[in-house]
């Protein structure tokens, strides 16, 4: 539990996530081990709020490795690839406000976050919602122990839409850029002719 607290106070001051005095639906969090061994990377199991919403499509475009074995390069070609992964880019594409209260985490109490170092001012800002502030900054001790709860501000791993989110979001940028679609290497698309630069998106 603890730790559960230190690392909601992280992720309130990174921005990750806000605190709400209720939520219309959400999920545990947990943490699991990354192949290094040493690290770990944080896990919302928003199964059931993915379960209640429409289905999302399947993301367009996504990197296979399979779409590389289209390319033909001549003898006197190079072939030069850039890797950036993915992964990097959940956690930092903000959610819209609207959503924020249907990714509730486990509720939390000031008085468990005033124990691992925050105070009550800063516990105040990173209330979200309606709130009559005056009641919220009051030392009298009863706000030292309701109940809030933690939800995500950003398009979290745990959530069936955020794939698509993503991919539909860098797709956005890229086009923007001058790279359109038809410098997309997919398994599911006909392989770039004559272009110098592709790309391929996937997490």
């Amino acid at each position: 539990r603890e730790e559960y607290i230190k690392h909601t106070a992280n992720s309130l001051r990174c921005g990750k996530v806000g605190l709400h005095f209720s939520v219309l639906g959400g999920g545990a969090v947990f943490h699991a081990g990354k192949s290094d061994g040493v690290h770990q990377r944080e896990v919302w199991h928003g199964s059931r709020v993915s379960e209640a919403c429409t289905r999302p499509p399947c993301p367009r475009l996504l990197a296979s490795p399979s779409a590389f074995v289209a390319l033909e390069l001549r003898g006197d070609q190079r072939l030069r690839v850039s890797k950036r992964d993915g992964r990097c880019f959940f956690d930092q594409l903000r959610l819209p406000a609207e959503l924020e209260q249907y990714m509730g985490r486990p509720s939390v109490t000031p008085r468990e976050l005033v124990n691992v170092g925050m105070d009550l001012d800063e516990i105040a800002r990173h209330l979200r919602g309606r709130y009559d502030r005056e009641e919220i900054v009051i030392s009298d001790g009863a706000f030292l122990d309701i109940d809030l709860w933690p939800c995500s501000r950003v398009w979290g791993m745990g959530f069936a839409w955020s794939s698509f989110v993503s991919q539909e979001t860098l797709l956005g940028m890229l086009a923007r850029a001058g790279l359109d679609n038809s410098r997309a290497l997919a398994q599911n698309v006909p392989a770039p002719t004559d272009a110098p630069v592709f790309f391929q998106l996937g997490d």
